[in-house]
């Protein structure tokens, strides 16, 4: 055990450790022990001591007891106080006779048990290292340990580096212990390809009988991670998580970089190995992640009776009080594969525990998870996020192949003794179906919000719709959904109550119907937010202000379970006590208990969770669902009511024991470090005529960012096959070393044609350290034009003339001239611009002749007014870091009318996201002509961010917009004739000289 030696001080806790609301569980130690409570963690057959520490003028005696978490006493030993402190020992004789396994030491002042302080230990048995079969004197709590990594099967899978589509053996230390040991991993990470970073699963062989308990040592990294694992005889993997920790930021968390023991569960073993795979058997969608790793696994020796206790906790019913949600759509975005087993697994973390039913999330009022005779099939729209099409495809899948997601998880919960309930959101809607487009008389017309509910045909729609899920599913619970957006009706409806009254009374009545034919009755259950995080987002969150009459449900009994959601939910299981209705409060994920105050993206740790909970129940409440939360398994044991006064004491996780950080052998870049490495490198551009016509030298700078010196080459993936024979690349310079924080460059002859940049092949970066690839990257090459900028002096005033000698080159014929994007124009007009600077500003002139001038209006509109965006205009786009991530956007009309915004890649969307409340200072001047019309203007390079030197590369476009009373305007461009020549990766160059 790597833990063995380790003996810690741990101090009286009065609270939950990381803050969660600052709810004191317990009472205070009265003045009397000093805070500190010394043991070794980890207790194997042998003498130890126990030290408590009093305050100073405290006399009498500490009592000491080993205790198990429901209570029960092992072992107890009294000591007197002696220079402010009590020690007693456990003699190994003692120890011996005690079922092994985790307990709580408790230390009591003078028998006042609100003078106690606790600390967790774990009664250890013999170890057995790599032994390749039971030994013969095994005994109950021993442990058989295995961290050989040869023995997994098959061989050929591991290698000694890392590659793609294999696992690596990978050594490491234990700092402060001698020897090397090895883990097994997955490190690779391809952006454009990551199903060739997948490797086939493992088969570690056991050659074991009866029972045991079996733990999974892996590695924490600081994303994702972890391995999935499952027995032969089992039929699905389960997801051991490293990252069941805290990640509130600011709040204490157990270290990255440490091997983790994951508890998978207790079972026998005759005739079983253990199966292992990287995490859900794929790649994460966003970041493309599949890193796994397995540093060995831990078997402890179950005896007769733990074997008889575990079945009978298996099957007890008074212990199933935690509901679990699956919002229907982030995990197929994250790991959705076309596979019946990646529905199915969601259920694997709840078996065995407290868990009482898993909800599942159809979607909301258009197109939802499965099919019926009243809705389309969901799909997500707006976004363009590579997890959004993966879900997208899943669905597809499943309707395609008859695989309806809510049969497939009710056959499996029943299986394992668990209940399945599904819900429909009563307002929200990503993905609007034929039925919401037919009936957009249904909608409120006044204040947000999509349908009204104050119309019986909307009644008479949901209830139809939800009585057919409920009679044609074979579901245990159905749950309204009111927690999101809250806007059920046109905001000055005066009798929101009775409205939805009437429905949901339509509701229960057709409920009743449906479960006077089933066999397996449907609990009717509701969620609503009562002033939640939230619900305030878009209006008062006031249960009047939406709709809601709470009270009414409770006394007429509309629903058989409410889960109120936001600070006021344990009001609610007062007001329902004595009635038929159960009242489980909801805890969103990311939100505190108490407050429901949002954590900032970060969640809670198992032991605040756990503390949570005890709360809640102690204040009546006869179950909790988690909303969003990973179903983690360190909270299998929650609804056990007779350990969580001794859990929440102590400082021990269940199921998840933490080990030491280790140092690699061989380094390697972790997430972090890449995605450093990866932010530092820009699109290269290339020069491209008005035609995109090539033929030039390109050069890639890379800056090394890692510690460690790399070698830096560069190859080329082309679109395709038939492009690529119209490209030629010739190397100039094939790699370079680039010692670490210092730059190097590879350069390439490109002649070919880009008609549009998907066309233009693409550079495969990769840097290699030790012969061995530790970063790759495809990076997109820009063929676009290039404008010189040159300082001008003295500056052209800005009037709009353009008679200053700054703007001789709008004159001549090496003008830049903007060229039309899209179709051919009805009336070809033209656009000349220049650009120029000094010290503080950037200056560009444009020149439109060509234009019917008696069509644009004349009255300047007022700044940042939208009109400006809907007669003719000319669009000013910078990029000034030129990595394609953020521009800055300046328009002008002829009439003199000002508008900026700033506009930024938004990854969560997968698109660029405009923001029209930035405003800089900046000045621009127009004149009229017969012809068209002038434009200047003077932008500071303050508002620009950005003040650049002689050889520098900005991004930029610059775009003219015709409207002349037509509903879409005749555009040109400068950078590229492309449409939409708003996408940066069509920005020309702007080079400093």
């Amino acid at each position: 055990m790597y833990t063995a030696s380790c003996v810690v001080v741990l101090g009286l806790l009065v609270g939950a450790a990381d803050g969660d609301d600052g709810d004191a569980l317990w009472g205070s130690d009265g003045g009397h022990l000093k805070g500190a409570l010394s043991a070794p963690r980890d207790v194997f057959d042998q003498d130890v001591s126990f030290t408590a520490t009093v305050r100073p003028n405290v006399t009498g005696k500490v009592r000491f007891a080993l205790k198990t978490y429901s209570g029960t006493t092992l072992w107890t030993r009294s000591a007197g106080i002696a220079d402010g402190k009590a020690s007693v020992v456990l003699k190994g004789s003692e120890a011996a006779k005690m079922k092994k396994g985790g307990c709580v030491l408790v230390a009591t002042v003078n028998d006042h048990q609100d003078r106690s302080a606790y600390i967790g230990i774990r009664l250890l048995g013999r170890i057995f290292r790599d032994v390749v079969e039971a030994p013969a004197e095994l005994r109950p709590g021993d442990e058989i340990v295995i961290t050989d990594t040869s023995r997994l099967q098959p061989a050929d899978a591991i290698g000694p580096r890392s590659v793609k589509g294999k696992w690596w053996r990978r050594g490491y230390t234990v700092p402060g212990k001698p020897g090397e040991h090895a883990l097994v991993c997955v490190e690779e990470q391809d952006l454009d390809d990551p199903k060739s970073c997948l490797a086939p699963p493992l088969r570690l062989p056991l050659n074991l009988k009866g029972w045991y308990e079996v733990w999974v040592r892996t590695y924490r990294h600081r994303s994702q991670g972890g391995i999935d694992v499952r027995l032969s005889g089992q039929k699905y993997f389960l997801h051991a998580d490293p990252q069941q920790i805290c990640t509130v930021k600011d709040r204490p968390h157990p270290p990255y970089g440490a091997l983790v023991d994951v508890l998978y569960r207790a079972d026998d073993l005759t005739g079983q190995d253990l199966v292992f795979q990287q995490p859900y058997g794929t790649y994460e969608s966003q970041t493309k992640l599949c890193n796994a790793s397995l540093a060995g696994v831990r078997l402890v020796k179950l005896s007769d009776e733990q074997v008889a206790r575990l079945r009978a906790e298996r099957a007890r019913q008074d212990t199933k009080i935690i509901g679990f949600d699956n919002d229907g759509f982030s995990y197929f975005h994250v790991w959705g594969e076309h596979d019946p087993a990646c529905i199915a697994r969601l259920l694997e973390p709840l078996r065995d525990g407290s868990a009482a039913f898993l909800n599942y999330e159809l979607g909301g009022l258009g197109g939802i998870f499965i099919p019926t005779p009243y809705t389309g099939m969901y799909q997500m729209t707006g976004h363009t996020r590579h997890g959004d099409y993966r879900a997208n495809a899943f669905y597809r899948w499943c309707f395609r192949n008859d695989v309806n997601i809510v049969r497939v998880l009710t056959e499996r919960a029943h299986e394992l003794g668990l209940k399945l309930f599904v819900s429909l959101m009563m307002e929200r809607c990503f993905s609007p179906d034929k039925t919401m487009r037919a009936h957009r008389d249904w909608r409120i017309t006044r204040g947000r919000g999509t349908w009204d509910y104050a119309r019986p045909e909307v009644h008479d729609y949901q209830v139809k719709k939800i009585a057919w899920i409920m009679a044609n599913h074979d579901i245990d619970g159905f749950v309204v959904d009111f927690t999101r957006y809250g806007h059920y009706f046109n905001e000055d409806e005066p009798n929101k109550f009775a409205h939805m009254n009437a429905f949901l009374r339509k509701l229960r009545a057709a409920a009743d119907e449906v479960n006077a034919k089933k066999d397996r009755k449907v609990l009717l259950c509701c969620s609503f937010a009562d002033e939640s995080y939230f619900i305030k987002h878009w209006g008062t969150g006031k249960l009047e202000d939406q709709g809601l009459d709470v009270k009414t449900w409770i006394a007429e009994g509309l629903f058989d379970m409410l889960m109120p959601e936001g600070p006021t939910a344990l009001d609610f299981v007062k007001r329902a006590a004595g009635t038929q209705t159960a009242v489980w409060p909801r805890k969103v994920a990311r939100h505190t208990f108490k407050t429901d105050k949002y954590l900032g993206g970060g969640g809670l740790s198992p032991k605040a969770l756990e503390r949570g909970v005890k709360r809640v129940f102690d204040q009546g409440a006869p179950g909790i669902f988690f909303f969003n939360h990973e179903t983690w398994t360190t909270l299998a044991r929650l609804g056990f009511k007779e350990e969580l006064d001794l859990r929440t004491r102590t400082e021990d996780v269940y199921g998840l024991h933490e080990g030491p950080v280790v140092a690699f052998a061989t380094w390697y870049p972790n997430v972090e470090e890449k995605d450093a490495q990866r932010d530092t490198l820009k699109p290269p551009t290339i020069a491209a005529d008005v035609k995109q016509n090539v033929d030039g030298e390109l050069v890639i700078p890379i800056r090394n960012t890692f510690k460690h010196p790399v070698t830096a080459r560069a190859g080329w993936a082309s679109p395709s096959a038939k492009k690529a024979e119209s490209w030629t690349i010739t190397p100039q310079t094939r790699s370079v070393s680039i010692r670490a924080g210092e730059r190097g460059n590879v350069s390439f002859h490109l002649t070919g044609r880009a008609p549009r940049q998907a066309a233009v092949p693409a550079a495969q970066i990769e840097l290699l350290a030790d012969e061995q690839v530790v970063f790759r990257h495809r990076l997109p090459v820009r063929a676009v034009r290039r404008m010189v900028c040159k300082k001008v002096s003295p500056p052209p005033t800005i009037d709009g003339k353009l008679d200053d000698p700054a703007w001789a080159r709008l004159r001549g014929p090496d003008a830049y001239a903007l060229v039309p994007v899209g179709k051919k124009p009805d009336r070809p007009g033209r656009t000349t611009m220049a650009v120029g600077c000094d010290d503080r500003r950037l200056y560009v002139a444009c020149a439109c002749t060509g234009i019917d001038v008696t069509k644009i209006p004349t009255k300047a509109q007022k700044r940042d007014a939208r009109g400006i965006y809907q007669t003719d205009n000319v669009e000013v786009l910078i990029d000034a870091k030129a990595d394609e991530k953020a521009y800055l956007q300046f328009v002008v009309t002829p009439a003199g009318g000002q508008a900026d915004a700033r506009s930024y890649y938004y990854p969560f969307v997968g698109h660029f996201w405009t923001k029209r409340d930035w405003t800089a200072d900046w000045t621009a001047r127009t004149a009229r002509r017969d012809d068209g019309y002038a434009i200047e203007l003077a932008i500071p390079f303050k508002a620009l961010g950005a003040t650049p030197r002689p050889g520098d590369v900005w991004r930029m476009n610059v775009i003219a917009n015709a409207h002349a009373g037509r509903t879409k305007p005749q555009t040109s461009a400068w950078s590229s004739s492309q449409d939409p020549c708003h996408k940066t990766e069509c920005f020309g160059t702007l080079v400093f000289r």
